[in-house]
């Protein structure tokens, strides 16, 4: 992602003067902005297809797209836990180039 933060301003000297938290704040509201851009453009996508069955408004597609889940909502089984744990201790063997044995096994 091109970032377009600066594209605003003919100078970067006017940026280098800005306040620090007058920088954060646009920074961040332009970054909010791309994605709220890029969130548009995938619903425009999608309402070339849409039907009055699967009508789907914008705000209901951004607030879909951008809602996280909880953790208490994410649920992962116990052999995917298993993996990921063996993942980690096979990278950790190997950084520090010790023998690893797989638990799956």
């Amino acid at each position: 992602m091109q970032n377009k933060v600066f594209s605003t301003y003919n100078d970067v000297q006017s940026v280098l003067d800005m306040d620090i938290e007058d920088f954060i704040n646009m920074y961040y509201s332009q970054i909010k902005k791309e994605k709220e851009d890029r969130i548009y453009s995938a619903w425009l996508m999608l309402y070339q297809n849409m039907g009055k069955d699967n009508f789907i408004s914008f705000e209901e597609y951004r607030d879909k797209v951008t809602t996280t889940k909880k953790k208490s909502e994410i649920k992962i089984d116990e052999q995917t836990k298993l993996n990921i744990i063996n993942k980690a201790e096979l990278m950790t063997a190997k950084s520090n180039n010790v023998e690893w044995t797989n638990k799956l096994r």
